[in-house]
């Protein structure tokens, strides 16, 4: 039992590790690209693109992978915050 519970901690631990790797790979890739548009389209209309394109692409990952409400859970969660800021 306990080598059972060594061996799988230990492969969460390299999952984890390698996710990390993956993640800063895909971060590395997106920055790069970043300064390049960054050269050639002003700052404002680029930090427009950016938000609106970032949330668009994670409505539609609340939408297929969210538990719990997903999507609708997330607009209600926003809606309560704004109210609660005004």
């Amino acid at each position: 039992s306990v080598g059972v519970d060594a061996d799988a901690a230990m492969n969460t631990m390299l999952l984890g590790d390698a996710l990390c790797v993956v993640a800063a790979a895909f971060y590395a890739t997106y920055d790069l690209r970043l300064f390049s548009y960054g050269k050639k389209v002003p700052p404002l209309p680029l930090i427009r693109t950016k938000i609106a394109v970032q949330a668009f692409l994670s409505c539609i990952l609340l939408a297929v992978l969210g538990e719990n409400g997903g999507l609708s859970e997330a607009i209600t969660y926003v809606q309560s915050l704004v109210l609660s800021l005004s």
